[in-house]
């Protein structure tokens, strides 16, 4: 037989009874799944359809029972049975066609995993690389960043998946990223590794200003969620952000800019919940952004308001269920993240609203001047104003693309819960950036904003009732009467009662809102959990006086965002750790001038022309080395057999430059070191008061706060010297950078004295004075540099596999090795801060006669 499309279905016709053929002509089972019945002229000659469902016998049958008695009128009791007696009896032939049909569906399956499914995505994440659909020479392309390189590529194969580009050069919904060129492209990435986020977040507040006028932490919020939706995806949850305002309010103004700026959103109104799930998709979350115009009714529909509930956080999803061709079922579930703005005149009253708004930052816009109509740019599209827009929209996508994998520090703030969750990812992603402080402030007025509108709620009044009654109350289950309450009530919000009502059962607040007290018992009852009870004398409820103040703290006020830095986790922000990278550079380039790391563990060899370059500086007047460069004989490692040799060119008079009075005093050659008539105590002690002024100010000029207490009393010390020698300041202890007059350059050759192999082998020629400062037995009367003198210390991480005596190497190794391994400690400060205070806590611990082993031994920081 046919059916009406003209499609041959098959009936499989059941055995009719006798008794039953009067009433029934036809009775059988067809291929899609349904019973047909078809009646004698006792009933009209009527034909029915009814699905069956053979795994669900009892239902089917009670839905073709109810479908018979409601299609055939006066269908008589008796009739029915006899129909169903015959059904029974013929349900084994069903069960054979439904053996067949899952023959054939497994047939059909198999060749389904042979064809790989055909979808569309805007982008898509496989592992650690992101895929961007784009536009090159007008043809639809993936395109990937990975190791410095881009590529482009017509699809994605994954299991049982082949992936298509869904943006297209018609496309205009989302607007597509389109580029003229590969090499279009390559340059904007190019120019993408040149940005931070804090320069383009500059970049688009600059174009945000031209076209939208709004107060100006409105316009910082916007403008760092423009920036934010290109990384939603890298986040947990996502601000939305409500534009009100009247008619001609620049709203629909600060829209459009998001819309050519913002990333790949979809531009609506009247939109349903389907039109938002559809367009997010099932595969992966984050496929574009949302903006919706005239959204004032956002929450009528219950649907697209528990949508929009679900989607500020990742994981949100709406399942679907349909049918196959054979009428089976199928479910489907589909995305619902992503950021969302949305613009109405108003905002609309109601409970059913909060959710929504509760999840939200609320902008209000008024009427003001702006610099250019963004609707007369977009037409014009041969403007400058159009091209820049379009030339930073392009930047963006590919700033993404270059910085995706990018990890962002997870900051801690005064705020909780909700509140944590809409300010956190526009913080974590500017933290320690120069905008920081401007973004957190606005947050904190927009928080303050919220937090205010919050405590004016009828659950915060009824919380500061409750606070008020239980505050003299020392038991923890408290038992309040319901006229207590209302009296206190009706005190905090200002209620007064209704006068046309008898019962006096309703309140009317100061702002006109109505509300019941079998309204406030519910709210009792569901949010501060109270229990009610009943006596002979009132009626009232109990309380748990610790949910009290738990709950009560929710309704409080948040003025400012306060950044807990001791509880700040991660990596530190891009632009921060670029900002070190920039550091570390520079420091590269001094290195490679004064090639301090080559000392390390060697012992340099020195000529009888340097220790006569060495009298000769002592003479002069201007101590500032004359080559920067340094002698590569000065640097290399010798033998130790010419150490004894170089010790006598040593000898001499010892130097020291005061910057003060510019004047230069020599003590004079003491060549015996039993000699004590040369050590001037009077010169000695203000020498080492100065030396103790100079590290004090070196280490508080670099951030002590950093440093631990015992650490900073440990550098003040005296170091313990020999009244054999003299030791003299060098002409800048504070800087950094190591002294380049040769005696400084010879004697930072015996900081090499560390290990104890190293000890015998030396034993002979060197005698230790104190835990910080070295001097030979003979040719040696002082020293003339300390910073060169204090023993090798091994690495934080590396243990004794990297050792040095020289702070600004270590510096510079913990800076190139161990980066990552720095931003994990609890320090304070960026890598230059951390570096150092490593290298100052392990001096300290050398000091203490301890060890640094290697990672996962740490001593405490």
């Amino acid at each position: 037989m046919k059916s009406s499309a003209g499609v041959v279905v098959d009936l499989i016709e059941f055995d009719i009874s006798d008794e039953l053929k009067p009433i029934v002509s036809e009775f059988g089972y067809d291929n899609n799944g349904s019973i047909k019945i078809t009646f004698t002229e006792v009933y009209q000659n009527l034909s029915l359809h009814c699905f069956f469902d053979i795994n669900k016998i009892q239902k089917s049958l009670a839905e073709f029972e109810r479908k018979l008695k409601s299609k055939v009128q006066r269908l008589l009791p008796s009739h029915y049975n006899l129909i169903e007696e015959d059904f029974i009896k013929n349900l084994h032939k069903i069960d054979l066609v439904e053996d067949d049909t899952k023959s054939s569906d497994r047939q059909s399956d198999d060749t389904k995993t042979q064809d790989n499914k055909i979808v569309y995505q805007r982008k898509y994440q496989l592992g650690f690389i992101l895929y961007e659909a784009v536009i090159v020479e007008r043809l639809p392309k993936f395109v990937f960043y990975d190791s410095g390189t881009f590529n482009l590529i017509d699809k994605i194969e994954v299991a049982n998946y082949t992936i298509y580009p869904a943006d297209t050069i018609i496309s205009s919904n989302p607007i597509p990223y389109s580029f003229e060129s590969e090499q279009e492209l390559a340059d904007y990435l190019e120019l993408a590794k040149n940005e931070t986020f804090d320069s383009l977040f500059e970049k688009i507040l600059s174009e945000f200003k031209d076209y939208v006028n709004v107060e100006e932490h409105n316009q910082i919020i916007l403008s760092c969620g423009i920036l934010f939706s290109y990384f939603q995806d890298k986040f947990g949850a996502t601000p939305y952000n409500i534009l009100v305002g009247e008619n001609g309010s620049g709203k629909n103004s600060a829209l459009l800019v998001f819309r050519l700026l913002g990333y790949r959103p979809l531009y609506i109104t009247a939109a349903s919940a389907a039109n938002y799930y559809t367009f997010l998709g099932q595969i992966q979350e984050g496929q574009g952004t949302i903006i919706e115009d005239e959204a004032d009714n956002i929450c009528n529909s219950i649907e697209k308001k528990n949508m929009l509930k679900t989607g500020y956080s990742s994981g949100g999803s709406v399942p679907k269920v349909g049918f196959t061709k054979n009428g089976r079922r199928f479910q489907e579930f589909y995305l619902t993240f992503c950021h969302k703005w949305f613009a109405m005149e108003e905002l609309p009253q109601g409970k059913n609203n909060r959710g929504v708004f509760d999840r939200s930052f609320i902008h209000y816009f008024m009427k003001g001047d702006v610099k250019y109509n963004i609707k007369d740019v977009l037409k014009d599209k041969d403007s400058k104003s159009y091209q820049n827009l379009i030339h930073l929209r392009k930047l963006l996508l590919a700033f993404k693309l270059v910085n995706y994998d990018r990890k962002f520090p997870s900051v801690k703030t005064n705020l909780k819960d909700r509140d944590a969750e809409l300010t956190h990812p526009l913080l974590n992603i500017f933290y320690e950036g120069r905008n920081f402080e401007k973004i957190r402030l606005a947050l904190s007025k927009i928080i303050s904003e919220k937090t205010s509108t919050k405590s004016n709620s009828i659950e915060a009044m009824i919380a500061e009732t409750l606070r008020q009654l239980i505050e003299n109350k020392n038991e923890l289950i408290i038992s309040i009467s319901n006229d207590a309450f209302y009296s206190r009530f009706k005190e905090v919000s200002e209620a007064k009662d209704y006068c046309f009502d008898e019962s006096n059962s309703t309140f009317y607040l100061p702002d006109g809102t109505k509300i019941s007290k079998s309204k406030i018992i519910n709210l009792l009852k569901s949010k501060f959990k109270a229990k009610l009870f009943r006596t002979n004398q009132a009626r009232g409820f109990t309380i748990n006086k610790r949910d009290i103040e738990k709950i009560s703290k929710q309704y409080d006020i948040i003025e400012e965002i306060i950044v807990n830095e001791n509880q700040t986790k991660g990596t530190h922000s891009p632009d921060a750790i670029e900002e070190d990278e920039k550091q570390m550079a520079s420091k590269k380039k001094v290195t490679e001038v004064t090639e301090v790391t080559e000392f390390k563990d060697a012992i340099p060899h020195f000529d009888e022309k340097t220790s006569k370059d060495d009298n000769q500086r002592r003479k002069e007047d201007d101590l500032t080395p004359k080559d920067k460069g340094g002698n590569k004989d000065t640097i290399s490692s010798k033998k130790e057999n010419e150490v004894d040799k170089n010790n006598e060119s040593l000898a001499g008079p010892n130097t020291y430059y005061d910057k003060e009075d510019n004047s230069t005093n020599s003590s004079s050659d003491t060549s015996n070191p039993d000699n004590k008539s040369n050590t001037n105590s009077t010169d000695l002690n203000a020498t080492l008061s100065n030396l103790r002024e100079s590290n004090n100010s070196s280490i508080t000029n670099n951030n002590t706060e950093h440093i631990g207490r015992e650490a900073k009393e440990e550098l003040g010390r005296e170091p313990l010297v020999s009244n054999k020698s003299t030791i003299n300041q060098p002409e800048s202890i504070s800087s950094k950078e190591p002294s380049h007059n040769s005696g400084s350059t010879s004697l930072s050759s015996l900081s090499s004295y560390n290990s104890n192999s190293q000890q015998e082998t030396q034993s002979n020629k060197y005698k230790v004075i104190s835990k910080t400062i070295y001097t030979p037995l003979k040719g040696v009367t002082g020293v003339t540099s300390v910073t060169a003198l204090p023993p090798q210390y091994p690495c934080y991480f590396c243990g004794n596999d990297y050792k040095t005596g020289i702070d600004f190497d270590m510096e510079l190794h913990l800076l190139e090795k161990h980066k990552q391994q720095m931003l994990r400690l609890p320090i304070k400060g960026n890598l230059d801060n951390r570096s150092e205070y490593l290298v100052q806590l392990t001096k300290k611990k050398i000091r203490d006669e301890s060890t640094v082993n290697v990672e996962g031994d740490h001593y405490e920081l």
